[in-house]
């Protein structure tokens, strides 16, 4: 038997959670990570992890996006940005500047969606917000290049290729490739 203090037992809990949801976010199954996150959350509030909890609400809103819960997304990423601001955890406040652009996306609100890519480009600066950085671009020349703005968003997606070449992040830079390839043929 192993014999940890009660916080340590909370924090490997919490983690187990996290990576539960991960396994059931990467498979899609949408329920399952919703429990597994909202037993962190519970840990996380009883414990008065701030920064877990903040991790944990922002995971739970891409859930709900995912889900097409815009309005619960919405709300609860809203909620998430002002306690990531609180506790200063910039990457987050930023990453969810990206996932409400995703909600305005998917509500086809392009001005917002927009406005809320823009404004977290401005905070999404350094090497820890690179992959952040590299969503909003995304979000930003989807925008344009719905707009018509096809040589600023053709500048922008190449910006966010150059980081995702840094970075090794394969699955992002498909997407981006085949923004840059779609927005070629419509030159």
């Amino acid at each position: 038997k192993v014999d940890l203090p009660a916080h340590k037992i909370a924090e490997l809990r919490m983690v187990l959670f996290k990576l539960r949801a991960d396994v059931h976010y990467g498979r899609g199954e949408w329920d399952e990570c919703k429990k597994n996150l909202s037993n962190l959350l519970e840990i996380a509030a009883k414990q008065g992890d701030k920064y877990m909890l903040v991790a944990g609400q922002l995971e739970l809103g891409r859930v709900h996006t995912r889900m097409g819960l815009m309005t619960e997304a919405e709300d609860l990423l809203k909620e998430t940005q002002a306690a990531a601001l609180q506790i200063q955890a910039q990457e987050e406040v930023v990453e969810v500047y990206f996932e409400l652009a995703a909600v305005a996306w998917g509500r086809g609100d392009l001005e917002v969606c927009r406005g809320l890519a823009e404004e977290g480009l401005v905070l999404a600066v350094g090497d820890s917000m690179r992959k952040p950085r590299v969503e909003l671009l995304l979000a930003l020349t989807a925008v344009q290049a719905f707009n018509g703005q096809l040589k600023e968003a053709a500048a922008g997606i190449e910006e966010a290729q150059d980081i995702l070449r840094q970075i090794g992040h394969k699955r992002l830079s498909c997407v981006a490739l085949c923004n840059l390839s779609e927005i070629y043929v419509w030159q």
